[in-house]
């Protein structure tokens, strides 16, 4: 019995393994991977985008339309950020009996909308196919169709390379102390994906990146009160990083602590002042507040630590009954 499972489970194991991958990674990936394009016509009219030809997946299709009226042809059009040298294509639309490659074109244009190159009777069949010549500056790119039938298609990608170059380097960096931190700006340049924020504590360096990832102006909350720190600022892209923006660097101004002047006018005519943190001036107005709606202890313990002299302790108590009215005065103090 155990060696029939044992058999058993063995011919499991190789029924799994002999599995076929699905063709899903079957494909090479290009420049149209995932992109959505744009269904239309000659005449510019969009009627919407479809991703489903560039999804790497050989069993969804769109169905590219029959003719419009007045014998306008119809599209899937895709339009690059930056201007693509194309070296290959790859088309999968066999599997369609009606598909005519007499019928269908691969159209590439330039920045200008002009055409550059028409690729006519494609090869449907799913391969790459390497173009005789590559196609510089390519900025749009068009599979058009003009049959009496919609052609049916699977999967349409092209290959080559994005014309792009490193961004050019930021400018302008400025750096502005605030309470506790320093933020920083810049002139932003155009075709960069993120930022890099690089500091020292030198103006020679070394030079940490202590950001990446950022899109616009910066704030560097991680600092020390009092300390100076240098910064600059490179700009990436697909195609690599940008030189170093000019130096700046900022003194941390110590933050701003919050706190109040808590005057208190008892029942006697008498005032009391308390210099408060924050804290504990909201700890005050709880324990009115709660004592007010008959809970909590009916004194309040108030710690003059601040103004102790030559004793080791100063408080003052206050009675919740004894007391006419209250005021406070905010500040900032460092």
């Amino acid at each position: 019995m155990k060696k029939f499972l044992s058999a058993l489970l063995v011919a499991l194991v190789a029924v799994v393994i002999v599995v076929p991958v699905s063709s899903v990674d079957a494909y090479s990936r290009g420049l149209l991977q995932g992109s959505p394009l744009t269904i239309s016509t000659d005449y510019g009219v969009s009627h919407g985008t479809t991703d489903l030809v560039t999804d790497g997946l050989d069993w969804t299709y769109h169905d590219i339309e029959a003719n419009g009226n007045y014998g306008a042809k119809s599209n899937l059009t895709y339009t690059f950020t930056s201007t693509s040298t194309i070296t290959s294509y790859k088309l999968l639309a066999v599997n369609n009996p009606n598909f005519d490659h007499n019928t269908v074109s691969i159209l590439f244009y330039d920045t200008n909308g002009n055409q550059i190159k028409e690729v006519t009777n494609p090869n449907g069949g799913g391969t790459i196919n390497t173009l005789d010549t590559p196609i510089n500056g390519v900025k749009k790119i068009a599979l058009r169709q003009w049959s009496p039938y919609s052609q049916r298609v699977y999967e349409f990608d092209v290959f080559g390379r994005e014309d792009i170059s490193p961004p050019q380097t930021p400018t302008n960096l400025k750096a502005t102390s605030g309470k506790g931190e320093i933020d920083l700006t810049w002139n932003t340049v155009t075709e960069v994906t993120y930022y890099n924020i690089k500091r020292s504590t030198t103006s020679w360096g070394p030079f940490t990146t202590v950001a990446s990832s950022v899109y616009g102006q910066y704030t560097d909350s991680n600092v020390v009160a009092g300390a100076t720190y240098y910064y600059v600022v490179s700009a990436t892209n697909k195609a690599g990083e940008s030189g170093n923006s000019n130096l700046v660097s900022a003194m941390v101004q110590a933050a701003q602590e919050d706190r109040a002047i808590l005057v208190v006018t008892l029942m006697t005519g008498a005032t009391k002042e308390y210099d408060l943190s924050n804290n504990e001036l909201n700890s005050f107005l709880n324990w009115y507040e709660k004592r007010a709606s008959g809970q909590g202890s009916s004194t309040y313990e108030i710690d003059k630590g601040r103004n102790v002299g030559p004793f080791l302790s100063r408080k003052d108590y206050l009675v919740f009954d004894k007391i006419l009215t209250f005021e406070v005065n905010k500040y900032s103090a460092k």
